[in-house]
This record gives structure tokens, C-alpha cells and sequence, in this order.
């Protein structure tokens, strides 16, 4: 009896599907696949490609075969949004929930493409301008950007009838930046304008940060998150020149969870509504032209034309592509 890899003492179910059977465990929804159903269900070149990265693959990972129970080896695709694992003496390859949909419906669209639109939910952040994510499964609930945008929500409804006190004691001024023996680096992350300054980030923290979360595990998210925010904080200090300009806002830390999520992900297809359709593109065409919008602004920011925070902004940048570049090899952090 084959048994499951993520679920200690669980039982696989022989599963017939219309291309062959396939292994699957009833709690965490992980199914092992033969090669051969696998390159039923793939495609021949896919597979090929698969079997040519497991011959390379010089890693092993903590999960053993369903079959042999020996250490299987990790292989990641080409945009490593997948890391699978797979034994080659028992010829089976173990697939998590998301990794499975995404080996067998993979994303085939040009740089840039033109779409009809989606679904009612998806237009309303499309005319905001807002990106909308049109790929990118998750394998695990993402509980703590949940929680982050749960106490947002309640910060905010808390703290609105009295908002310009609450800005004024616990947001971020240059021209105090330790106050409350720096606490105020953090707590300004959790302060907001208005209703439609925290729904803007609470919907951007949700489309980026479920998947970081997913790769890099709850804790590690948690921290990026608040080293983003304090560093942008930081940043904000040092290139505006309006010492007495309050900062608050979770834009600083969303940054670089953003930028963690484009470089583990540069292929997740995003997309914004454009006149009667969607323009869609990859994650990486978006850092590119964010990168620069950004600059843009930090130039008219420190000359006092903006009322934005683009140093923030790239202060928290600047945070996750260092944590992307300390954490991305690291085979624990793999997507679960």
C-alpha cells in the first residue's frame, strides 16, 4: 500500500481518472503519478523536460516515495512556481495540491496578450487599475496575511472616529523617526488614511501575498513584512524632505512583499483592464515598469510634488529583493 509523503500514516486511494490511475490522499489532496500517466497528462515535451531536470537534480528532499519509502529527489520547473519531488527507481513523481493543476493546465500566452474579461469580481480591481492575478495556485492556506488584513480591517474601524490623534501618536514623522523607542517604524504599517487607502493595500497584500507566504512559510512572511515596512519608514525619512509629513500605510511592507512574489514568480500572469478587455502579462513586465513609475515618483517626492511615499515604496523593494536573494535556495522554502 503506497502511502502518503505529507501525511504521516495516511493511506493513498487508487484513483481512476480517464487517462489512467493515479494515487491520491484524501487529506492534503496530494496525488503520486507514474512517468507514464505523467506524460499522458503533461504532454510528451513537458515530460521530456521533466526527466531532463531530474537527471540534473543534485538535491534530496525530505519527503520520501509513497512506493519505496527512500528519500526522493527535488526538481524545480522552469519558473519555479513548482518544486516537485520524484523517485526514479519507483518511476513516480509526487504532486502537491496546486503543483498537480499547474503541471497539467500550464500558462501559454504570449508577453503581453489581449483577453476578454473575466469574471464581475475581476473587473471591478481592473477599472481601478488594479492587477488582477490570473495564475498562480496555492498549496496551503495563506492564515497569516489573512490575519494581517483581519487586524487592518479592525485597527482601522477602531481608530477612524478619531483618526488625525491616532496619526499623530502613532504614525511615522521624519523628523522624529524613533519615537516610542521606534515603535512607531511599525506601527504607522497599520495606520491608514481612509477606507479606500486600506482596501487598496488590504486587495494588493492578498494578491501577492498568499503565494509568499506559500514558498517561504508563515513566519519568514511575517518577517519580510515588517522589515519592509520599518525600512521603508526609513527610506522615507532620508528622501523627503518634509520632516513634518506624517507616513502611514502598509505600502512600504507590501512593497516588498511584491517584489519577493515578481522575482519568485516572474512568469504568474497578472492583468489590468484595458478599454474592453484585459491586457494581460507576466509578473515580471510588471516589477519592470513598477520599478521605474517609482522612480519616477521618488524624484518628484523629494521635490516636494507628491504627497505619496514612493520611497517607501522602494525602501520595502529594496528589503525584498535582499530576502529573496538570501532565502531562494534554500530547499525548505520551496513551495509547499
Amino acid at each position: 500500500m503506497l502511502g502518503c509523503p505529507r501525511c504521516t500514516h495516511k493511506a493513498l486511494l487508487k484513483k481512476h481518472t480517464t487517462k489512467g490511475y493515479l494515487f491520491e490522499c484524501l487529506k492534503c489532496e496530494g496525488r503520486a503519478l507514474s512517468f507514464e500517466l505523467q506524460k499522458i497528462i503533461g504532454g510528451e515535451s513537458a515530460f521530456f523536460s521533466f526527466k531532463d531536470l531530474l537527471a540534473r537534480s543534485n538535491f534530496k528532499t525530505a519527503l520520501n516515495c509513497p512506493s519505496c519509502r527512500k528519500p526522493m529527489a527535488g526538481l524545480e520547473l522552469d519558473d519555479q512556481r513548482v518544486v516537485l519531488e520524484a523517485c526514479s527507481s519507483c518511476e513516480m513523481t509526487w504532486f502537491d495540491r496546486a503543483e498537480f493543476d499547474h503541471y497539467a493546465h500550464p500558462h501559454k500566452g504570449d508577453v503581453l496578450a489581449l483577453e476578454w474579461p473575466g469574471s464581475f469580481w475581476n473587473i471591478v480591481p481592473g477599472i481601478l487599475r488594479l492587477p488582477v492575478e490570473k495564475t498562480n495556485p496555492l498549496a496551503s492556506t495563506p492564515w497569516m496575511t489573512i490575519s494581517l488584513v483581519s487586524f487592518m480591517l479592525i485597527i482601522h474601524a477602531m481608530i477612524f472616529s478619531n483618526l488625525d490623534q491616532a496619526v499623530q501618536s502613532w504614525g511615522f514623522y521624519p523628523n522624529e523617526p524613533f519615537r516610542h523607542g521606534g515603535l512607531n517604524l511599525l506601527t504607522n504599517i497599520f495606520i491608514h488614511g481612509s477606507w479606500a487607502h486600506l482596501i487598496v493595500n488590504c486587495y494588493a497584500l492578498f494578491i501577492y501575498g498568499d503565494n509568499v507566504e506559500d514558498r517561504f512559510s508563515h513566519r519568514m512572511y511575517l518577517l519580510l513584512f515588517l522589515l519592509a515596512g520599518a525600512v521603508g519608514s526609513l527610506a522615507h525619512s532620508i528622501f523627503d524632505p518634509r520632516g513634518d509629513l506624517p507616513l502611514v500605510g502598509a505600502s512600504g511592507a507590501i512593497s516588498g512583499i511584491m517584489t519577493v512574489y515578481c522575482l519568485s514568480f516572474p512568469k504568474a500572469r497578472l492583468a489590468t483592464f484595458f478599454l474592453i478587455r484585459w491586457l494581460s502579462y507576466p509578473a515580471w513586465v510588471y516589477a519592470i515598469v513598477w520599478i521605474i513609475l517609482q522612480a519616477i515618483g521618488a524624484a518628484r517626492q523629494a521635490a516636494e510634488l507628491t504627497m505619496v511615499s514612493y520611497a517607501a515604496h522602494l525602501g520595502g523593494a529594496l528589503v525584498g529583493l535582499l530576502f529573496y536573494l538570501a532565502m531562494r535556495d534554500k530547499p525548505r522554502f520551496k513551495l509547499r
